[in-house]
């Protein structure tokens, strides 16, 4: 198999979206493809590891602008590799893999304090860094385009 980098973002576009995205990555609903005995070796940051924590990040972060009605409110993203590649790395590999990645979607998105939740499951066949992020621009408004671009080739430029 050849070797690859896997990034794929979607957009949430509601506070109820947000918090059932936030809810699969900590791993409080049921998640058919994790393996429930493999939990505990997920990564999960201490101020994170809670929906109520995640979101108070997110509202502190968005203020009291209230959304437009078609806004995108946070973008998910998920980092991993070929599985040849990702399961055959060493832990010290995979973790400088996943502080990079996560380092340079920080970077995309403007900064770390646009960071509402980091989780890397290691519960899944593959391991994988799923983050959220709130789009906002220069002036803190939500603002995905600036971000993720409005041109049908961003995202694979991105890749």
């Amino acid at each position: 198999m050849a070797e690859a980098a896997i990034l794929r973002f979607s957009k949430i576009k509601s506070m109820r979206d947000l918090r059932g995205a936030l809810a699969h990555n900590l791993r409080v609903q049921d998640t058919p493809n994790a393996n429930p005995d493999r939990g505990h070796l997920n990564e999960i940051p201490q101020r994170m590891n809670t929906i109520e924590k995640c979101l108070t990040i997110y509202g502190e972060r968005l203020g009291k602008q209230a959304p437009r009605k078609n806004a995108i409110y946070a973008h998910e993203a998920v980092v991993t590799g070929s599985p040849d590649v990702i399961n055959g790395m060493d832990e010290k590999q995979l973790r400088q893999y996943f502080t990079d990645s996560l380092k340079w979607l920080c970077d995309l998105h403007g900064g770390k304090d646009r960071l509402v939740s980091a989780v890397i499951h290691r519960d899944e066949t593959t391991p994988h860094l799923q983050a959220i992020f709130i789009p906002t621009d220069d002036r803190g408004r939500l603002n995905s385009r600036s971000i993720l671009g409005g041109h049908k080739n961003r995202l694979s430029e991105l890749q």
